[in-house]
């Protein structure tokens, strides 16, 4: 098979370098073109596409850290302390550039665009890499995501239909009742899940390059601000923020592009996952109207095990379920300061999955419950500090 171009430019630039450097050893000067930089210009001639790619690298490597790659490279963000404002170059670059905040029967919500995804993998069906684009060029798998809307606050249940409202007490209950209370609001709404979840846990990645999420925003904490309190904040206490992302000073209480206890507050009940013991793999699925408590009966095994519960070692892909990623390994190499910093927590009976940090443990940066953690409850369990969020597709 032929070498691409971008192979050609780069073999010319390195026989060019070789030239230049044996020429300059006898003394004779070749100009001043500079060679440094063109590998970002190979990159660019290896998908020729108009639309930018922003992505991440290192998601199996001990390093809480990600290297930047593609577009990505010398984007950044500031967190200023003393106003809970979060400034990012990403705020103006897509899909946040697209995105748009609808107000309908069910709430205000934030509407993302259709995004591409590549993936990275070892192997072992490890992520190594994810990058996002308007559309997919150049190298790597591609996946896409469907334009969808998120609530931006927690679910609030409201005659018998679960709302995004500002200046609400979280509603609590069962998986079941808030899949239930979500459908109520008509075609197109479903509760949260594992597959946008992850989608925009990928975002959160590319945007603060760094798997440790408590580094950047840690969630509602206890009303004294130590362990052990279990207060629900109402929703609506970011409101006042001036930037998209962002905590209010007193609670920590949290907002990512407009998108409020995205961490924290209360555990995330994910829908569209059977989380199994240990030892045996999950049941998910992507489809809404498949959504069930028995969905080891009428869902997809993953190809991998859920390990035992530990520190989160690595998530894993498969490519014939994308987006339904769940822990793949967990380890002692593994703590609350490497890898995902993230504590996964199985047992000994099947289950169902909770995720994000609880408002009373994300204040820990060693307790390891952030963005990426898991814990297991049973399907019928409604303790209040469970709750959900609101979803709702186009297509």
């Amino acid at each position: 098979m032929p070498n691409s171009l971008a192979e050609n430019v780069a073999q010319a630039i390195s026989d060019f370098d070789s030239i230049k450097q044996a020429v300059e050893a006898k003394g004779v000067a070749v100009g001043n073109t500079p060679t440094s930089g063109y590998a970002t210009l190979i990159e660019s001639i290896s998908r020729p596409g108009i639309h930018p790619i922003y992505g991440v690298k290192g998601l199996y490597r001990s390093s809480p850290a990600l290297d930047r790659t593609d577009d990505a490279v010398g984007k950044s963000f500031t967190i200023n302390n003393s106003t809970g404002a979060v400034s990012s170059d990403f705020d103006a670059l897509f899909p946040w550039s697209e995105a748009e905040i609808i107000n309908d029967t069910a709430g205000k919500m934030l509407k993302l665009p259709d995004m591409y995804f590549r993936i990275g993998t070892d192997q072992n069906m490890r992520l190594t890499d994810v990058a996002v684009s308007k559309a997919p060029s150049g190298y790597g798998k591609w996946y896409k995501v469907d334009s969808f809307a998120v609530g931006c606050y927690k679910g609030f249940v409201e005659n018998n239909r679960l709302t995004s409202q500002s200046g609400k007490t979280l509603s609590t209950g069962t998986l079941s009742q808030f899949r239930t209370w979500a459908r109520a609001n008509g075609n197109g709404y479903f509760d949260y899940d594992l597959y946008h979840r992850t989608a925009l846990i990928f975002l959160w990645w590319i945007e603060f390059a760094t798997k440790k999420s408590d580094d950047i925003m840690r969630g509602v904490i206890s009303g004294s601000g130590t362990m052990g309190g279990n207060t629900l904040k109402q929703t609506g206490g970011t409101n006042s923020l001036a930037t998209p992302s962002g905590f209010e000073l007193t609670r920590k209480q949290m907002r990512w592009h407009y998108i409020e206890d995205f961490i924290g507050n209360t555990y995330d009940l994910v829908d569209g996952v059977y989380f199994n013991r240990d030892g045996y793999p999950c049941y998910v699925t992507a489809d809404p109207s498949q959504f069930s408590d028995s969905l080891n009966e009428t869902g997809t095994a993953l190809p991998y095990s859920t390990p035992a519960s530990g520190w989160i070692k690595a998530i894993g892909w498969d490519e014939s379920n994308p987006f339904l990623c769940m822990p793949i390994e967990t380890s002692s190499e593994a703590s609350g300061t490497t890898y995902f910093c993230d504590n996964a927590s199985t047992g000994s009976a099947a289950a169902r999955v909770m995720m994000s940090g609880e408002m009373y443990k994300a204040a820990s940066s060693s307790y390891g419950r952030g963005l990426t953690s898991y814990s297991q409850c049973s399907a019928g369990s409604s303790d209040d500090d469970r709750g959900s969020r609101l979803l709702k597709t186009f297509s």
